[in-house]
């Protein structure tokens, strides 16, 4: 497909592009205007990429939809400025049906059928694997599977020059001339190359207001292989050439990068990548670079990130980890207050299951020395996989309980107690379910899979927590949010307020109630008493709605200043099932 026929009130007679290239970079989000989600890093990084290639010949604009109180009139806005040239949608993982719409929205638009201006381009990991789909549905749009730099350069130089879609690497897309769907080989850019992206100067004093996540990226890819996750999938979609790991961004450029985000107010930045620090006698020098390179910038910078446990402890050390620690100091010094770790299980036979390489010992070890630290430990917790045993569960919960990731003692946490396995698409453990006849359909809107579990007994035990969980998910999303509100931070000492106080104290008390509820469950399973078994979740629910009745009588009564947050709080736990009761 030429596409300078499609430009043809842009172009020249010669089949170029006149004038700078206009580019709108629109990212999708899920949250209401009011609230912060993230730095829209992705478009950055496009966007400062095409600048560096194509200086004041290209034009760009950014939306971010997290700021705009009527998406579909944003997008309207844009389809209706007719010197628009590239239209791209960076599309996040919760943010693949707000996409959907988009772009059923645009095939509404005649001229999108009939001008093909703008040319529409959709981005992102969920839609590298969905890409046939999404041009099946909307021939008028084009997808890049994997990394975009490369993509997006080689799609401004075709549409200003009038070149041919077929040179663009990892492009997929409609060719009018065959009647078929043509999917381009992708090729990755080198991360010193990529360099740092475009800040949006006006966006990022937005984005520390609403406490929104300020993400910083310092690498690409991941160095482990995890069975249950499609990132070797995507590394091999990418072109990474079996590299499980990319290159990583130079350090000054980070730093600078943070140095230019710190001039703009933002304080607290958290990095993007899969696993930002790794723990090879290089990556330890790495750390001490960064960590002296903040300290230059100021002393009031906070950092987090995701890391794995044997990269905090690793028993294979040959100091005893001394040199391991001693870098790791270096980063908390200069910030480093908050680290992620996906632990996925306290079970030793789950965790050789899922290929983690590391033991519930690391663990625990690693656990230890980031609270010796003073550093935050945040962490991922799968609880129910279709091929687990109820043994596995009681590890699981005997983790948890001696790690005191649940704890009133501690801020350390995890996330959803009654986690379940999510099958991705290029998974090993997809392959694993299928073999054994396990394997359900792909669910709309995700890169996921349904499954059943091989133990019936395990199934019931899942499903019957997933539904109670299910009861209070959007209350628990508001508690989530409320506490993450300005109006419970005293930012001039950094600290919680009593309302953020309160509301966490409540949140540790529904996880324990989850926690002891999965207990009683797996007890009365052993037991094979149904009756038991009732009883259990009965308790269960008179608890939980005890213990919501005495938050609402706090919150009503309170002197937090977030009212707003505290009506919401009080409308939804009066929609809680079997709440009603107690009106």
């Amino acid at each position: 497909m030429v596409i300078a026929e499609s430009l043809d009130r842009s172009m020249s007679c010669r089949g170029e592009l006149v004038g700078p290239t206009r580019i709108a970079f629109l990212a999708t989000s899920k949250v209401p205007a009011n609230k912060g989600m993230g730095r829209a890093l992705g478009i950055e990084t496009l966007g400062g990429f095409l600048q560096k290639n194509f200086g004041d010949t290209v034009a760009m604009q950014f939306i971010d939809l997290q700021y705009e109180g009527d998406a579909d009139s944003a997008v309207d806005a844009l389809i209706a400025d007719p010197t628009i040239d590239i239209l791209g949608i960076s599309v996040r993982y919760a943010t693949y049906g707000q996409m959907e719409q988009i772009l059923a929205r645009l095939s509404a638009f005649p001229r999108i059928q009939r001008e093909k201006r703008p040319f529409v381009v959709v981005g992102g990991v969920m839609p590298s694997f969905t890409a046939l789909e999404i041009v099946g549905r909307f021939p008028f749009a084009s997808v890049v599977k994997g990394e975009g730099e490369l993509a997006m350069l080689e799609l401004t130089r075709t549409i200003r020059s009038g070149g041919s879609l077929h040179e663009v690497s990892g492009l997929t897309f409609f060719d009018e001339g065959s009647g078929a769907i043509i999917s381009n080989p992708p090729r990755n850019v080198p991360l010193p190359e990529i360099s740092s992206g475009t800040i949006i100067p006006d966006l990022i004093p937005k984005l520390v207001e609403r406490r929104g996540i300020v993400w910083v990226s310092g690498s690409r890819g991941c160095p482990w292989d995890c069975n249950f996750c499609s990132v070797s999938a995507f590394r091999e979609m990418t072109g990474a050439n079996g590299k499980a790991r990319r290159e990583m961004r130079p350090v000054e450029d980070i730093i600078g990068e943070l140095r230019a985000l710190y001039n703009l107010g933002a304080r607290a930045f958290v990095f993007a990548d899969d696993e930002m620090l790794v723990g090879t006698p290089k990556d330890l020098k790495r750390w001490h670079a960064l960590a002296e390179g903040v300290k230059t910038i100021g002393d009031d910078i906070s950092l987090e990130c995701s890391v794995r446990s044997d990269v905090i402890w690793n028993k294979d050390d040959k100091d005893g980890g001394h040199a391991r620690r001693e870098a790791f100091h270096a980063l908390v010094d200069a910030g480093l207050s908050h680290v992620y770790i996906g632990f996925e299980s306290g079970s030793p036979t789950q965790l050789r299951r899922y290929n983690k390489g590391e033991d519930v010992e690391t663990h625990f070890r690693a656990i230890e020395i980031l609270r010796e630290e003073g550093v935050l430990v945040g962490g991922g917790f799968i609880m129910f996989d279709p091929l687990m045993n109820l043994k596995e569960i009681e590890e699981n919960i005997a983790f948890l309980r001696k790690a005191e990731l649940i704890s009133h003692n501690r801020r350390d946490y995890v996330g959803d107690i009654f986690d379940m396995l999510r099958v991705q698409r290029g998974a090993r453990y997809l392959d694993m379910l299928s073999e054994r006849g396990l394997l359900g359909d792909p669910i709309p809107q995700t890169l996921f899979y349904t499954y059943r579990f091989e133990d019936s007994n395990i199934q019931h035990i899942a499903e019957t927590c997933i539904g109670l969980a299910a009861e209070v998910d959007d209350f628990f999303e508001a508690l989530k949010t409320s506490i993450l509100s300005s109006a419970m931070v005293d930012d001039a000492q950094g600290i919680e307020s009593p309302g953020a106080k309160l509301l966490q104290y409540y949140i540790t008390e529904l996880r324990l109630l989850d926690l002891s509820l999965l207990e009683d469950l797996v007890n009365a399973t052993k037991e094979k008493s149904d009756a038991t078994f009732e009883d259990s979740v009965g308790a269960y629910r008179r608890n939980r709605r005890e213990l919501l009745a005495t938050l609402k009588s706090e919150l009503q009564s309170s002197e937090m200043t977030d009212r707003d947050s505290v009506q919401v709080l009080i409308s939804l736990i009066d929609r809680v099932p079997d709440f009603q009761e107690l009106i």
